[in-house]
């Protein structure tokens, strides 16, 4: 009996904790729906066109999808906060904004899992056969992961209660330098899968993301830092490494 209430007890705490965490989006949960709902619907999508660029390879369009749907979203993501700056009416919708934010962290998620199974066969020594970014293309690809994991645990309306509003935006600065990693990530692994719809969809939101904060000098500087550099060294980075495989 004593170990069924400690069970119960747990689960209790758990339940209010989640509660708790989550507050914000119980209480938008007709947005929330709608929004996981069009994210399916986008997903899915951009399954099908990854299916039939990969001539019906399901693993290899998993992969993909996924990649290419996070992206976008979190590309998304940082283009709102563009708008939203010069564009203050619009600043209202900030909601929509995390919710791309999260939304694409678990596209990542999904991504890393799909390239574990279908790529790695859940081979950590092999998806990490070198620590050199240059040679490895995964490693800025956890490097980004990392970030975004720390983002997407402090995306809550709680989490920011607690940390308070300064510390809170120098935390999701951080923002800048994982998409970064992505980036270089997407650059290194497979250009030739970068030439479609998809890969041009997300560098036009990145030359989106450029042109407004490189305009002006402010605390948005880490970002125009990070576009630039992205710009710069694009060319250079569009030689596939020697672990290439998807």
């Amino acid at each position: 009996v004593p170990a069924v209430v400690s069970v119960v007890f747990k689960l209790l705490t758990a339940f209010c904790c989640m509660a708790t965490l989550f507050a914000g989006a119980l209480k938008n949960w007709k947005f929330v729906l709608a929004f996981i709902v069009f994210s399916i619907v986008f997903w899915f999508l951009q399954f099908s066109y990854q299916l039939f660029l990969a001539q019906g390879n399901f693993g290899l369009a998993l992969v993909r999808s996924f990649a290419f749907s996070g992206a976008t979203f979190i590309s998304a993501s940082l283009f709102s906060s563009a708008i939203f700056k010069f564009v203050p009416k619009y600043a209202k919708y900030w909601t929509v904004r995390r919710s791309l934010g999260v939304m694409g962290f678990v596209f990542i998620v999904f991504h890393v899992l799909a390239a574990m199974n279908f790529v790695f066969n859940w081979n950590s020594q092999s998806a990490y056969w070198s620590l050199n970014p240059f040679e490895n293309p995964v490693v800025f690809g956890g490097l980004a992961l990392s970030i975004l994991f720390v983002l997407f645990l402090t995306s809550t309306d709680w989490a920011l209660a607690k940390l308070g509003g300064p510390r809170w935006k120098a935390i999701h600065r951080l923002v800048y330098f994982g998409f970064l990693f992505a980036i270089f990530h997407f650059l290194r692994m497979n250009p030739p899968a970068l030439m479609n719809f998809s890969g041009s969809s997300v560098f036009a939101k990145k030359q989106g993301i450029r042109r407004p904060f490189s305009r002006r000098k402010s605390s948005a500087f880490p970002l125009s830092l990070m576009a630039s550099m992205v710009t710069s060294t694009k060319s250079n980075f569009l030689v596939p490494s020697s672990s290439q495989t998807f």
